[in-house]
């Protein structure tokens, strides 16, 4: 019987774990792709009756939300989408530059063959956007794309900072890339590319030094629209 508990027990946690990375994954691309804008009010009881869950776990999804920089509680007023400024980004991209070299130096292990196929699907997936303006897929790709890299990464604290500053820094190039979906399109696919080369290769330490070098090229598409 009491194996029969604990059994129970930890399948309503898996649930409950699953449950709450959908909902925190749900709304951190709605803040990303600018579906909730800057400065709009996030009603627990609205989401709750969304997702058909408690507020409990909205709460739980909101305090990662908070954590990642995304959003902010407000006495008397609620949580709201954080707000982001043009040099806030342009230190955060910098100091993301900087931890992607952190990653490479500290790889732990090489990517797997299984990694390669992930990457390999990702250049397919993303070349049937290039003429189709698809944000949901390239945005699911792009996340695809940051899994796969976080995996040599076997440190917790760093794989919280990497995670933070790439969702962080993902709105300011959100509102970019409907605006230069081709040349977006062309870097991405060439990043993957390379990525793929030095994973073949062997050399983790490279394929972070070609995820800086596209950085500053995204960086540098969005300095052209300012």
């Amino acid at each position: 019987m009491a194996r029969q508990v604990k059994a129970r027990v930890r399948a309503a946690d898996t649930q409950a774990q699953k449950r709450l990375h959908l909902i925190h994954g749900t709304l951190r691309n709605r803040i990303i792709m600018l579906t909730y804008p800057p400065g709009m009010l996030l009603k627990e009881t609205e989401m709750a009756a969304e997702f058909g869950v408690s507020r409990t776990p909205i709460r739980q999804a909101l305090q990662k939300l908070q954590f990642e920089g995304l959003v902010e509680t407000i006495n008397a007023v609620g949580t709201i989408v954080t707000n982001y400024q043009s040099e806030e980004m342009n230190g955060l991209v910098a100091l993301r530059v900087r931890i992607d070299e952190i990653v490479g130096d500290l790889a732990l292990r090489d990517y797997s063959s299984a990694d390669i196929a992930d990457m390999e699907s990702l250049v397919q997936r993303t070349k049937a956007l290039e003429f189709d303006h698809d944000l949901d897929e390239y945005l699911k790709i792009i996340n695809a794309h940051h899994e796969i890299l976080r995996r040599i990464i076997d440190t917790d604290a760093l794989r919280d900072i990497y995670d933070n500053l790439h969702f962080r820094t993902a709105r300011q190039w959100w509102v970019a890339v409907p605006k230069l979906w081709q040349p977006w399109m062309s870097l991405t696919i060439s990043e993957l590319c390379e990525m793929i080369r030095s994973m073949k290769s062997k050399d983790a330490k490279g394929v972070m030094a070609v995820r800086r070098n596209y950085v500053r090229h995204f960086a540098a598409l969005i300095e052209g629209l300012v």
